[in-house]
């Protein structure tokens, strides 16, 4: 895995970067399951993950497009959550 971490380790430093705690153990059940999804969709069909991956102001990355547009749709999912998105 990227940076030497295990897909766990990776998950529960997103999680605390993004919503400042650690995941309970259903939400990184959860999210080991989604990210598995992702990536079994992604090297499916790599085209998606090469049209994901050019979203952005940012240059493409290098590196495996379905692992990168995988961790992408985790980004996107935690990003997304309740406790990130403040509302009035």
């Amino acid at each position: 895995a990227a940076g030497g971490k295990d897909d766990t380790a990776r998950l529960r430093s997103a999680f605390r970067t993004a919503l400042a705690r650690d995941p309970k153990p259903a939400e990184l059940t959860a999210l080991t399951t989604f990210l598995a999804a992702q990536r079994t969709t992604y090297r499916a069909a790599p085209a998606e993950a090469e049209k994901l991956l050019r979203i952005g102001l940012a240059p493409p990355t290098s590196g495996d497009p379905a692992e990168l547009a995988a961790w992408t749709q985790v980004a996107r999912v935690l990003l997304n959550s309740q406790e990130v998105i403040t509302r009035y």
